[in-house]
């Protein structure tokens, strides 16, 4: 497996073609009072899975400065996409999808090594990502490589869309 740049157009379709959704037993809730939060991991029956639409996601809302792909046996398997803000000196992630196949497999860790580097060589301070609180796996991930819960949001999410009353949570890790 390797990491690289993105070449537009032609990595556009295996991009494209990545399955970004995810199955889960547990979420989080959120409990908030007026000057705090706290999560509580639930277990959901049945399972929600989630889907993250990749078109309404990446456009002009969150067009990334870079993007790098992980190619394994010539097909992509992973994506990231981020920006680095230099207003506040931050690195924001706004895509990271494994397939189903390669994930657990080290593939999303080299991807966010990868962004991490990145941000460092850009002497950011931080990575910044925004997820649900319906993704329970991914949070685990990212708290597993020194991701803190940082902030959230309560009117983020649409409530007609959102199912199981997601909230926006934000994680950084310092660099």
């Amino acid at each position: 497996m390797i990491i690289r740049p993105m070449r537009q157009p032609d990595d556009d379709e295996g991009v494209r073609a990545l399955d970004r959704s995810f199955t889960t037993d547990s979420i989080y809730r959120v409990i908030q009072t007026p000057l705090s939060f706290t999560l509580e991991q639930v277990r959901v029956h049945p399972a929600v899975t989630k889907e993250f639409p990749f078109d309404a996601d990446f456009g002009e809302r969150h067009e990334a400065e870079h993007a790098r792909v992980a190619e394994d046996g010539g097909s992509i398997v992973g994506f990231t996409a981020f920006t680095h803000e230099r207003w506040n000196r931050r690195t924001a992630v706004w895509h990271l999808y494994v397939s189903p196949s390669h994930r657990r497999q080290g593939v999303e860790s080299a991807l966010v090594k990868t962004v991490i580097e990145d941000a460092h060589s850009a002497r950011t301070r931080c990575v910044w990502l925004e997820t649900t609180s319906a993704a329970y796996p991914p949070i685990q991930f990212c708290r597993h490589l020194g991701f803190e819960l940082c902030g959230m949001d309560t009117s983020l999410y649409d409530p007609a869309v959102n199912s199981v009353g997601e909230t926006a949570l934000f994680l950084s890790r310092s660099i």
